[in-house]
């Protein structure tokens, strides 16, 4: 009988996030590194990109309860990293539910950074300036998982990098929706584009746990986590090997609405991944422009008000092809 994954209370995170904070992997803060000692796979687990995120800082606590430092680790190296330092402790230090939301990144979202973000110079920005920083950590990366949660409840979701699924690693975990090209569609680059050392073959993706502080989106974040883990064989336990049906949502494009009077449709008109027709209104105005409609047969997904972002540099929300299915 599987033993329940515990969720660790806020007073934890906010002792794990000190740790890791205070923790430095060659010479970089926010950089905490379990290594077996033995050759093998060099995993990182990035938390934080968003600060508001925590699902990313449960799984870090888990670890470091489970795997301590490196007894049970049976080869490789694990890299725990806090993409965005400031981000998360203004989040852990929030007094209200406004203050979480605006935790979200301080200068820039560490999801859409530049293209160039770690070639800029003299460019003072937080996120821009913590990129470059952990580069090098990055770079070490030969398999990365990427930690994030959403504002409002939807599936999880695994997010594939433009190089393709590691179907290897996601034996076994727990969710079965797939969102595909979405780093060739957003704005900027996600943090995760930069996983890995420049030409080499690395296994990255990222995943959507759920809602950002649901006690089932951390339980997830942690067994997807520990699966992983298992895959690559650097800890006790096996997956089971059988025959998985994803949900697969090729991401076409997306909407950005042109001023702040926008809002996507109520829950009660269209939702995040059903499929509506071409045509179908995705954003009314206040000011009395004209309606924002679905430029084919689509899935909208991750729908986002301007006021919820805070930000019109950010998509309201994703274009999906009609869903398709895919076993292995």
């Amino acid at each position: 009988m599987n033993t329940p994954t515990a969720v660790p209370s806020h007073t934890e995170l906010l002792e794990t996030f000190t740790h890791i904070k205070n923790s430095t992997y060659r010479g970089v803060a926010g950089v905490y590194c379990i290594d077996s000692g033995i050759p093998g796979p060099i995993l990182g687990i990035t938390a934080c990109t968003h600060g508001n995120e925590p699902s990313g800082l449960a799984v870090i606590h888990h670890i470091m309860e489970a795997v301590g430092k490196g007894s049970c680790l049976h080869m490789g190296k694990l890299l725990l990293v806090l993409n965005n330092i400031e981000a998360t402790e203004k989040y852990l230090n929030a007094q209200s539910e406004t203050e979480e939301r605006l935790a979200r990144f301080i200068d820039v979202n560490m999801n859409r950074l530049p293209e160039n973000a770690l070639t800029l110079d003299n460019d003072t920005r937080s996120e821009i300036r913590r990129a470059k920083e952990l580069r090098p950590v990055w770079e070490e990366f030969t398999h990365g998982l990427d930690i994030h949660s959403t504002l409002t409840e939807m599936p999880a979701m695994i997010i594939s990098r433009s190089d393709g699924l590691p179907d290897r690693l996601l034996q076994g975990i727990p969710i079965e929706t797939v969102l595909l090209n979405i780093e060739n569609v957003q704005i900027g680059k996600p943090a995760f584009a930069f996983y890995g050392a420049p030409g080499a073959v690395t296994d990255v993706f990222a995943i959507e746990a759920g809602s950002h502080k649901e006690p089932s989106s951390f339980v997830c974040a942690i067994e997807t986590t520990m699966t992983v883990l298992q895959n690559l064989a650097m800890i006790d336990g096996t997956t089971q090997k059988s025959v998985r049906i994803y949900k697969e949502y090729f991401i076409q494009g997306s909407i950005l609405f042109p001023d702040m009077s926008f809002r996507i449709p109520s829950p009660g008109e269209v939702r995040d991944f059903e499929l509506v027709p071409k045509g179908t209104v995705l954003g009314t105005s206040s000011d009395g422009h004209d309606p924002i409609l679905a430029p084919f047969d689509t899935h909208p997904i991750m729908m986002s008000n301007p006021v919820n972002t805070g930000s019109l540099l950010e998509e309201a929300m994703f274009l999906s092809l009609p869903v398709t299915e895919r076993t292995t």
